[in-house]
């Protein structure tokens, strides 16, 4: 019964280690399974009666704190093994949301033309590129030019534009 639970123990450690490197979690609940079912002889078998209830706690505990001192060094260094470091995206998207914020922001008060219906979300065109859009005065049917008047919510907020009031490139205001 001695070497079942060393090995049951050892197996555990082992299927432990291996959760690292096999995604899943199958190996470390199997791990966790035959440490606990290791610690539980342990306790209860009369082999283990030479040792005292304080050394089979003892036990316990260095098994328990050798399996959390592993995984705070694996929370720490997972990122840096090499056979992870493929695996995790590390480059950044340029811009995010505030850089598509801030490129919306710079078309405020040029004109373009609806390209669907806004009734009141739909789609624009301004400068040769197509934008979510949306309108607070309701309906605005496709081919007609608006003007942007702010951003909400990475969208256009746009309206019916004057016809004085057209200062933007030509070929936006044909016909989509």
């Amino acid at each position: 019964m001695v070497t079942v639970v060393v090995t049951l123990i050892c197996v555990g450690f082992v299927l432990f280690a291996l959760e690292v490197i096999l995604p899943g979690g199958i190996a470390g609940l199997i791990g966790a399974v035959a440490l606990l079912i290791g610690i539980v002889i342990l306790f209860v078998s009369p082999e283990f009666d030479f040792l005292s209830v304080g050394a089979k706690l003892l036990i316990a505990s260095g098994i328990i704190a050798v399996i959390g001192i592993g995984f705070i060094w694996w929370m720490k260094n997972f990122h840096k093994m090499p056979f992870i470091r493929g695996e995790i995206l590390e480059a950044e998207i340029a811009g995010g949301a505030a850089g598509k914020r801030d490129e919306l922001q710079q078309l405020i008060g040029k004109t373009g033309v609806a390209i669907t219906d806004l009734r009141p979300v739909g789609k624009v065109k301004v400068e040769k590129v197509r934008y979510d859009a949306s309108t607070a005065s309701g309906y605005i049917a496709r081919n007609a030019v608006v003007e942007i008047t702010g951003v909400k919510d990475s969208k256009l907020l746009v309206r019916l534009a004057n016809p004085s009031s057209t200062s933007g490139d030509p070929s936006d205001l044909m016909p989509a």
